[in-house]
């Protein structure tokens, strides 16, 4: 019987000294030098939150100014509120309608014609002309 040694040789001509200096293949070796990846995860996750943040802070800031109230009273003149943005003048309507009792000031012909009587009498003050207007919208 001989012994063959080419076999034996040519299983450990792939064998090299890993970590530690055990003996170890080369698919085994190539796997331990290549398991270093670089994680992303954790900056990804502060990336999101901090975008989430900025979104929460632009929304908060719009609705606040949206329902922000008025700042055309009953006591304001009517020269005032011809002056004030539109969305202004109809949340001052509805405000004082309400304050004044005075119903339907959100109808879509109270702005109209409330400016139309503050036209012709602007220093004549928004809350009274509103009340002019009580049951007819």
């Amino acid at each position: 019987m001989t012994n063959d040694n080419s076999s034996t040789w040519s299983n450990q001509a792939g064998a090299q000294a890993g970590n530690g200096g055990s003996v170890v293949g080369r698919d085994q070796y190539n796997n331990q030098r290549n398991t270093k990846k670089t994680q992303f995860g954790g900056l990804v996750a502060v990336v999101a939150v901090i975008v989430v943040a900025i979104v929460a802070i632009l929304a908060g800031r719009a609705i606040y100014a949206k329902i922000q109230s008025s700042d055309l009273t009953a006591e304001s003149t009517c020269a005032e509120f011809l002056q004030a943005p539109e969305d202004e003048e109809r949340s001052a309507i509805r405000k004082i309608g309400i304050e004044k009792g005075v119903g339907g000031t959100g109808s879509p012909l109270a702005l109209p014609a409330i400016s139309y009587a503050c036209s012709s009498h602007p220093d004549m003050r928004l809350g009274d002309v509103i009340v002019k207007f009580k049951g007819q919208f």
